[in-house]
């Protein structure tokens, strides 16, 4: 297996992205992911998108957004999703995945990389632990907003 790995800030510069949604599609999020997409990977450095790739075909992603914390005194980067496809799995995929959001973060000085994970995904918790993350005790709170525009 030939894997490479490239970081997209503009979605302009992803190549085939047809291919990239169906993958994300198969990870089960259903949104409007093209337009969410180019929504986010508009070229300002805020977020950025992992691919890897087995020759041409996308085998695994992380989409990742830059924040600024108080308490954790400067920026870090928050990886909202990491995928790698079933057959893919534990080939060390997603741990290259990892290290190369950790180099995109530290070419940025920012302080740390967050994420959250099911406590009960025993792999993805090895995972993490072996790249160097540390398990803190939190909860998961979400409120969802809905549209407020008058029709």
């Amino acid at each position: 297996m030939e894997t490479s790995v490239q970081i997209h800030e503009r979605w302009q510069d992803i190549g085939d992205l047809r291919a990239v949604i169906a993958l994300i599609a198969s990870a089960g999020i259903a949104r409007e992911i093209e337009s969410l997409l180019k929504a986010a990977l508009d070229g300002n450095g805020q977020c950025v998108l992992t691919l890897a790739r087995d020759g041409e075909a996308c085998i695994a992603f992380a989409f990742a957004n830059r924040g600024i914390g108080l308490e954790s005194g400067g920026g870090y980067l928050w990886v909202n999703e990491l995928f790698v496809k079933e057959e893919y799995r534990r080939r060390a995929v997603a741990s290259t995945l990892l290290a190369s959001l950790e180099a995109w973060a530290r070419e940025r000085n920012l302080k740390r990389i967050i994420l959250a994970a099911n406590p009960t995904n025993r792999a993805a918790l090895a995972l993490y632990g072996k790249a160097g993350f540390c398990v803190e005790s939190a909860a998961w709170l979400e409120k969802e907003l809905q549209d407020t525009r008058m029709t």
